[in-house]
This record gives C-alpha cells, structure tokens and sequence, in this order.
C-alpha cells in the first residue's frame, strides 16, 4: 500500500503467530501515494506517486525493476495489461511503457490535466479528459479512434458496441470503432457507472442507494423453460458414466475354409 508520507509499503496480513499486520519492507516513492498499485507478470509491481515517477519492483523483496518520470504528480489509477502498462499523469499526458522496461511506447496529449485512469479493453485504451469528454485510443500506437465529447465513463464493451455513461444520466451505446450512436438509454435516477473491462454487464449507480445491472439487448434473456431445464439437471443425479464406455469387441473367429468339405483336403486349400 501506498502512504502519504512518500513510501510504498508491504504488509503481511496472514501471519499465524500475530494477529497484527508486520511490515516486510519499504521503499521512497518520492512523493505521496494516491494511485492503486498493480501486480502483473507473475509478482511484479508497479506503483506511482505524486512526484511523477512510476515504480517497478518485484513483489516479494522489492527488487527494482526501473522506473520513469512523467512531467507532473499522478494521481490516477495505473492499468497493466499484456502490451504494457498505462500512466495518466496531471502534465496532460497519457502514457503506455513498456511494463519490463519502463521503456516509452507512445504518450499522447490532452488539454487538460488527467486526474483518473484508464480502461483498456478489446486493444483500445479509453481516456477520460475534463472538457473533451471521453476518447477511445488504439492500444497499440495511441492513435485516436473516436471522441465522445460527452462521453463520461465506459461502463462496459460488447459484441454490440462500446455502453458509455453520460453525467446526465444517459447510457449511450457506441460503435466501437467510429464512434456513432447507435442507441440511447434515459437514466434519470442514476449518477454514476462502473467502469467494468472484463464482459457486457453495465453497473450503474442510482441515488436511491441501488445498484442495477443491465445487458444490452443483443445477449438473449433466459426462459423459464430454460431456467427449469436447468434446475432439473442440477437436482438429477448423475449419469453413469459406465453405462457410456464402450466395451472392446470380440473378435470374430474365421471361417474354416473347410468346414463343409466333405473330403476335408487341406492341400487343395491355399494359405
């Protein structure tokens, strides 16, 4: 976990002799950590601080891996995925290093410090900039895709297009790779979506203190006979697997050529 006193610390929580957390070690950061850390690559971590610098360790002993300076504090979440690892720092820049080399990628620009992180998903990287809404980058060269300029988070992506929440409580459904409206969903009651990168459930909040869960129209509702099917198997017993394997043939004795030879003559049988 990161501190607000300029270090990154490792906690062990599951001692069996204490019943307090024990600190295994310790590393500066250089400044305040805000930012959520991330384990990637089998036990390597990556974290960040307000001194704008990104860290890479290993896990278990703090090894040092490298790290890299970006041009102000970060504040934002960082996201590690298999191509690299995304900063998004308060000096208007959004970068992808290389998660084993602190190596920079690409960084692209925008006009506006960058306080959250962003959400990488399907080779697109999705960015949200106060003033310029949310933009949809490729993963691969940071190239820009599409701008939603009211767009505020990306709530889910589908086979259907990308499900993007407006502040005014509008779901918008976007074509993943233009960017065109394709649908929109009045949500009065709801201030706020969950970003989530791993399948189509969109996660709204309502002001009601409920949580709704929402698919798009594209993903078929389950029916009741389905749901009953289902319930059935689950309470059957089941198969017997036996019953399935097939048991190996006898194989078939050969004819006796002479059988019905009433001289029974094998020299006039061929071998």
């Amino acid at each position: 976990m990161g501190s607000s006193d300029g270090r990154f610390y490792s906690l062990v929580f599951n001692h069996p002799k204490l019943d307090k957390p024990i600190k295994r070690w310790e590393v500066m950061a250089l400044g305040p950590v805000t930012a959520s850390p991330v384990l990637y690559g089998g036990g390597q971590l990556l974290f960040a601080s307000q001194s704008g610098r990104v860290f890479s360790c290993r896990a278990s002993d703090k090894s040092f891996n490298w790290s890299y300076s970006t041009g102000g504090p970060i504040v934002a979440d960082p996201v590690v995925d298999s191509t690299g690892a995304y900063v998004a720092s308060t000096d208007r820049a959004l970068y992808k290093l290389n998660h084993y080399t602190g190596m920079e990628l690409w960084r692209v620009r925008f006009p506006r410090p960058l306080n959250e992180g962003p959400t990488v998903i399907a080779g697109t990287v999705y960015q949200y900039c106060d003033g310029q809404g949310l933009t949809a980058l490729k993963a691969d060269d940071g190239s820009e895709m599409w701008r939603h300029g009211s767009g505020r988070t990306l709530a889910a992506h589908s086979s259907a297009g990308d499900v993007v929440f407006l502040p005014g409580g509008r779901v918008d459904v976007l074509d993943h790779e233009t960017g065109i409206v394709r649908a929109s969903i009045d949500a009065p009651s709801v201030f706020k979506a969950i970003r989530n990168p791993f399948d189509d459930a969109v996660f709204l909040l309502g002001r009601d203190g409920r949580v709704l869960c929402i698919r798009l129209d594209s993903v078929p509702y389950l029916r009741r006979q389905q749901v009953t099917a289902a319930r059935r198997r689950l309470n059957s017993p089941p198969p017997d697997e036996s019953a399935r394997i097939k048991r190996p043939r006898t194989p078939k004795k050969k004819k006796d050529p002479l059988e019905n030879d009433p001289l029974r003559s094998r020299r006039d049988v061929k071998p």
